[in-house]
């Protein structure tokens, strides 16, 4: 990358790491992506917004896709585009295929929709389309190692894939869970209340694994979600060792605006399909709502990426982003006895709505209040949209598993009876 930089191209690590191969690089170094000219410096404000069309984030199902192809087909080397059969797939792969996607992923499909799906990318998008019966938010994304494991809620957009490099830079010794919100997919519950998705998460891990959970965490919106399992966790007489809020605000405890919350719907869409940051202002607010989602999903599609997606698709998004929006302002925060950590962004940003990470004093004080246990509050680097992904990630691991450490290094103590109670802060080295 940083040859590519001296050279003149706009070009960040997270795009190569996405989509690393020869083909991906050759198409983000387009004439337009060329810093030099004052021309070139104005068009690049508005691509750092939006990522080349070659840049296609995996979601979690693209990646659990591509590990049974590895499996089945024997490679290492496949990508979303790869087609099964051209790539040494026969029909009786096919089959082995359809029964591991069933027994995994408890979708119901035939071997026929393999041969007109063919791609990772293509096969997922029909997935997506289709009612899971044993469904369950509890996505095992590093299920590994002998220590506690940590269950970590979505944030807003409701799916776990934004956590895939903190699972990794947790290392193979330590179980990582992600919680997934229900109602991105056709059949899956509908949930009013933020305080009904915290039970209906804390039955889901019982129903898997039979144990609550120790250790609960989430990032941003998803934040709110694991401090309310684990108030209810403890008023049940359950143990709760730790809850992490990665650069959590504190809720605003607003009465619901309706048209508050249809223009951050929408933005939600706009940044689910990465359009422009200044897309939501050309959306026609007079309209009607169906209007609306008309005018969204027809510039979606003009995506290359998108071009085939439907139209109760981006209604479906938007409809969870609103339901979303109705939890998050109806939420009210409830004095909470256990502990507490605030890892929060260093880098400052100022968009509205956004949380004001960098100062950690004013996080102390929304929290402090309402938290009767110890609490520390940690910067880490990054900005909100930055700390899960690398390179910051791996601070950010390591920070976790210091604080896991101790915990479980406390519990040990108490039961040996060699070690007194006690929290302290954990600097940054």
């Amino acid at each position: 990358v940083e040859r590519m930089r001296r050279s003149g191209w706009k070009v960040a690590a997270r795009q190569l790491y996405v989509r690393p191969s020869i083909a991906d690089i050759a198409a983000l170094l387009e004439p337009s992506q060329q810093v030099g000219e004052r021309e070139s410096e104005q068009r690049s404000r508005f691509d750092r917004r939006r990522p080349s069309k070659a840049i296609r984030n995996r979601t979690w199902l693209d990646w659990h896709l591509i590990r049974l192809w590895e499996e089945i087909l024997n490679r290492t080397d496949i990508g979303l585009d790869d087609d099964f059969f051209s790539i040494g797939g026969t029909l009786q792969d096919a089959q082995r295929l359809v029964g591991k996607i069933e027994e995994h992923l408890h979708k119901q499909i035939y071997v026929s929709s393999v041969v007109r799906n063919p791609t990772v990318s293509l096969l997922a998008r029909k997935l997506r389309g289709l009612p899971s019966p044993n469904w369950s938010p509890v996505v095992p994304l590093q299920p590994k190692g002998d220590r506690p494991a940590i269950y970590c809620v979505a944030p807003f957009g409701g799916t776990v894939d934004p956590y895939f490099d903190l699972a990794r830079a947790l290392g193979d010794d330590q179980p990582f869970y992600g919680l997934q919100i229900p109602g991105l997919e056709p059949g899956q519950p509908s949930v009013a209340t933020l305080e009904a998705l915290s039970g209906f998460m804390i039955q889901h891990i019982l129903d898997a694994h039979g144990v609550s959970p120790r250790i609960l965490m989430g990032w941003s919106s998803g934040g709110l979600v694991a401090f309310e399992m684990a108030q209810k966790l403890r008023s049940r007489g359950e143990e709760v060792d730790l809850v992490f809020l990665l650069d959590t605000g504190f809720p605003d405890n607003e009465l619901p605006d309706q048209d508050r919350i249809d223009r951050r719907a929408m933005e939600g869409l706009a940044n689910l399909y990465q359009l422009p940051a200044d897309f939501i202002e050309t959306i026609p607010w007079q309209g009607s709502e169906d209007e609306r989602l008309q005018y969204v999903w027809q510039q979606v599609r003009e995506d290359g990426a998108n071009v085939g997606i439907e139209l109760e698709e981006v209604n479906t998004a938007y409809q969870f982003s609103k339901s979303q929006m109705h939890r998050l302002l109806e939420y009210s925060v409830q004095l909470y006895s256990g502990k507490v950590v605030i890892l929060t962004a260093s880098e400052h940003e100022n968009d509205e709505g956004a949380h004001d990470s960098g100062d950690e004093r004013a996080v102390d004080q929304d929290w402090r209040p309402w938290i009767k246990g110890a609490i520390d509050v940690i910067g880490v680097p990054g900005s909100h949209e930055d700390m899960v992904f690398p390179p910051c990630v791996d601070t950010l691991a390591r920070t976790i598993l210091s604080f896991t450490d101790s915990s479980t290094a406390a519990e040990a103590g108490e039961m040996s009876g060699s070690c007194a109670a006690g929290t302290s802060s954990v600097p940054l080295q």
